[in-house]
C-alpha cells in the first residue's frame, strides 16, 4: 500500500473529494500522519533488533522503497498489517464524526 493508495482510500471513505483542496489536503495530511505513526508501531513490533537497525539506516538514507521491500520480503504479513492499520484509523475517525 503506497501513499497514493492511502490518499485515495481516505478520500473515498470520507467522501471528501468535492471539498476545497485546502480542507481536503488538511484532512488527508492529518490522517496520513496518524497512519504513519501507527504503522511505525507495527514495524517496531515485527522487526528483530538487526532488522530494525537496517530499516532505520535505509529510511534515514532515503531508501524508503528498499526498506519497505525488505520488510515485505521478510514479513509477508506486513502489507496486511498496514491495510489493517489504515482501516482502524479511518474507522476511529469516522466514529468520532458521528
Amino acid at each position: 500500500m503506497n501513499n497514493a493508495h492511502i490518499t485515495r482510500e481516505i478520500e473515498e471513505r470520507l467522501a471528501i473529494a468535492n471539498l476545497p483542496e485546502d480542507i481536503k489536503e488538511a484532512v488527508v495530511i492529518g490522517l496520513t500522519e496518524n497512519i504513519l505513526k501507527r504503522t511505525l508501531i507495527v514495524i517496531a513490533k515485527i522487526l528483530t533488533g538487526d532488522e530494525a537497525l537496517v530499516f532505520t539506516k535505509q529510511m534515514e538514507s532515503g531508501n524508503i522503497e528498499e526498506a519497505l521491500t525488505n520488510i515485505t520480503r521478510k514479513h509477508p504479513e506486513f502489507n496486511a498489517l498496514v491495510s489493517q492499520t489504515v482501516e482502524e484509523v479511518l474507522t476511529e475517525f469516522t466514529d468520532k464524526l458521528r
